[in-house]
């Protein structure tokens, strides 16, 4: 939608690179939940039953996700408030994850394609910068009235 192929020639939208760092993080974040389901389902009970009781701490995420798509919907999305809470969410599943699972990596397959994934959306996000950057030094370049600083 965005035509993020072409981000390094010029850029046509300079929430590019916020779109970006949102769709990485909602990819980190699924990854996570991924790594979850498969401890859940690999691993003994006793960590299924710590699994599951984390259900009810994280409700609030849900809702909080509803309430990105209705924005979405209205178009008052935004990306900075969005990737902000995201960030938040990541570390609080992160955190949930490694004190719960056990010694054993029941989750290694889900674990290197997050790793994969993560790699791929951060060089689009590097695109995205670097294209919204050399479109802001070629303005400068080519109106040279006052000085920016």
């Amino acid at each position: 939608m965005h035509n993020l192929p072409d981000a390094l020639i010029e850029v046509t939208n300079d929430r590019l690179p916020g779109i970006c760092e949102v769709r990485g993080l909602i990819t980190v974040f699924s990854n996570l939940l991924q790594r979850l389901a498969s401890s859940m389902s690999r691993g003994p009970p006793q960590e299924f039953l710590a699994l599951a009781r984390l259900n009810s701490d994280f409700a609030h995420i849900e809702e909080k996700m509803d309430q990105w798509f209705d924005s979405i919907r209205r178009n008052e999305f935004s990306e900075r408030d969005c990737s902000l809470e995201l960030v938040g969410y990541v570390a609080e599943l992160e955190h949930a994850l490694g004190s719960i699972t056990s010694g054993v990596d029941l989750d290694t397959a889900e674990r290197q394609l997050g790793l994969a994934l993560a790699f791929d959306y951060e060089l689009d996000n590097f695109a995205a910068s670097v294209g919204l950057a050399r479109h802001g030094i070629m303005e400068m370049i080519q109106d040279p009235g006052e000085p920016v600083w």
